[in-house]
């Protein structure tokens, strides 16, 4: 085969079946990007590569652009240049339009090539498209994008929140909105004025018209929109910025779009009481600052025009408003995220440890500590212990007795369940299906001897399995987290990996928690933790003795704020937790 040489193949569907000769048609390659066009050459960028290949009859010297290359016999024929170009920020995309800020919703081939036309210029994808904070240039041609041109980097000044309704679904059935100043109201080609407490009926504008997104904005900076009902009583605490509804097949969506520092005023005292220490607080909002920065560069929710949604699956947002203590916290530490090695790092944080922190292990992710190196295990008691976490008596013995450390004061600190597996199959086998469905890796089916692993596990498998006769640890971390579960059934073996699976099904096992306190729990559906010891208690019950509550990896928070009552200031709270890290500017 000779590179931009056309065959001509034998098919069947999408087989190649052979190839029956060199083709007489010309080809196109359609927008690609002509870095150069002179001296008998053309240098551009295609399908992630670039190439250099000769020219044939084209004499004139081309300006780089997106174009279509016209090819014969290996040799470029002819351009097609594509000069009609919109700009604006990109604000949600899928497999077939992208929404772009001022126009709306256009349709693209399926294929959109996205290519950085400053510094050095090359292929970039859709993702590296910061959507909301990064203005570019859409090449279009017949009515469709053909290319993404990416002119300058990022500028990181707003974030975009997907609302999430009750139950956390993206979707709602209604949207009703209001606002506590006057604002303005913009849907597609409408727009009006709306009065203080005045309510918008979000079918009544996006029903007639559903492709267009209704924009909801205070007429000031400090006014605040909300959820409400059809008569107006408010649903939702109040939101600085704009909110968007959009209508989808599943229902509508709702987007609050506000600056970053802003949205930070109400993530820190939702994930961190305002009474705790000051430099606790501002520990925390580095944190968050960091954690939404390595968001909204990812924009996992670019589908929905967001960076993120508003709960524990990123960062819980506006569950209580922002305070006084807050906002000072977000202000004194302000533009400023962690590093490690000019990088900014994913500030993951838990509630509270049982005196040690994890790593990334507990996740089953790929080289761990090459993934996340910033990210280590640290002691928080006055003194380590002498013993051996990893083993389940070394564990056991550890969790059972007193310790004195930062965050030895919460009641989470220790805790003792009740569990009984007995005649909870059905329960199990449903949870254990719907995390195989996310995660094979981590949920693994065996036959009874627990090493030949099934080829095919259909949602049926585990059924066959009959009762579950026993449960066990078969793999601890070596600062005492369960990196595996093992599930003995009458007629197979599972073996569970996670922590969030682990916790998932001891917790859908445990009748009764009681934690240091003595305060007690009888609903339970997700373990406090797992950094827990099983004890078999007679048929099919388990004594389980455990402490922290989280994921326990990162910056504990109830040990910062320990750290903080100790005199230690926010960097010397985050250096503590996350290794080798530097306090940077968000550039």
């Amino acid at each position: 085969f000779e590179r931009w040489v056309g065959y001509d193949l034998y098919c069947t569907g999408n087989r190649c079946l052979g190839i029956a000769g060199i083709s007489d048609e010309v080809l196109w390659v359609e927008n690609a990007y002509l870095r150069q066009c002179e001296g008998g050459q053309a240098d551009f960028l295609f399908g992630g590569d670039g190439y250099r290949v000769a020219v044939g009859e084209l004499q004139e010297t081309v300006a780089p652009c997106v174009c279509d290359l016209l090819f014969s016999d290996g040799k470029l024929l002819s351009l097609r240049v594509k000069t009609d170009q919109i700009e604006g920020k990109l604000i949600s995309y899928d497999d077939t339009t992208i929404e772009i800020e001022g126009y709306g919703k256009i349709g693209h081939g399926g294929t959109l090539p996205v290519y950085q036309i400053y510094g050095e210029v090359t292929e970039r994808s859709l993702s590296d498209v910061v959507i909301g904070n990064m203005d570019v240039a859409y090449v279009t041609g017949d009515g469709e994008v053909c290319a993404i041109l990416i002119r300058q980097p990022a500028d990181i000044q707003n974030v975009r929140v997907l609302l999430l309704a009750d139950g956390g679904s993206k979707f709602r059935e209604a949207v009703y909105l209001t606002c506590n100043a006057g604002a303005s109201l913009r849907c597609g080609t409408q727009e009006r004025h709306l009065e203080p407490g005045q309510v918008v009926a979000a079918s009544e504008l996006l029903d007639p018209q559903p492709d267009a997104v209704l924009v909801l904005t205070p007429d000031s900076g400090d006014g605040q929109s909300m959820l409400c009902d059809a008569a107006g009583a408010a649903q939702s605490n109040g939101y600085y910025g704009s909110l968007e509804v959009r209508r989808y097949d599943g229902g509508y969506t709702v987007v609050n779009q506000l600056p970053l520092e802003q949205y930070l005023w109400s993530v820190v005292p939702s994930e961190m009481p305002s009474s705790y220490q000051t430099e606790a607080l501002k520990a925390q909002a580095v944190c968050a600052r960091s954690y939404a920065y390595i968001q909204l560069l990812r924009s996992d929710l670019a589908g929905y025009g967001a960076h993120i949604d508003d709960s524990t699956s990123y960062q819980v947002y506006n569950q209580n408003p922002s305070t006084e203590e807050s906002r000072a916290a977000v202000e004194a530490t302000a533009g400023q995220i962690m590093t490690f090695h000019g990088k900014p790092v994913e500030a993951y944080y838990f509630s509270t440890s049982m005196g040690y922190t994890g790593t990334a292990e507990v996740w089953n992710v790929e080289d761990a500590d090459g993934a996340y190196p910033y990210l280590r295990s640290v002691c928080l008691n006055e003194s380590a212990y002498d013993g051996d976490l990893s083993t389940e008596d070394g564990f056991l013995a550890y969790i059972r007795q007193p310790a004195a450390g930062y965050d030895s004061d919460i009641k989470f600190y220790r805790w003792t369940a009740e569990a009984d597996y007995s005649g909870r199959e059905e329960e199990i086998n449903g949870i254990l299906n719907d995390r195989r469905a996310v995660s094979e890796k981590n949920v693994r089916l065996f036959e009874r001897d627990g090493t030949t692993e099934l080829a095919e596990a259909g949602a049926d498998a585990l059924a066959r399995f009959g009762r579950i006769t026993g449960m066990s640890v078969t793999e601890r971390s070596s600062y005492g987290a369960v990196l595996a579960l093992s599930l003995q059934y009458e007629k197979g073996v599972v073996l569970v990996r996670s922590e969030y699976n682990i916790r998932a099904l001891l917790g859908a096992c445990t009748r009764r928690i009681v934690y240091a306190d003595g305060s007690e729990n009888t609903q339970v559906s997700l373990l406090p933790s797992a950094y827990v010891s099983l004890v078999p208690d007679g048929d099919g019950a388990l004594a389980l003795y455990g402490g922290g509550y989280g994921h326990g990896i990162g910056m504990s928070q109830n040990g910062a704020n320990g750290m903080a009552r100790a005199g230690m200031g926010y960097e010397e709270i985050l250096r503590y937790f996350y290794d080798g890290i530097e306090l940077s500017d968000i550039q």
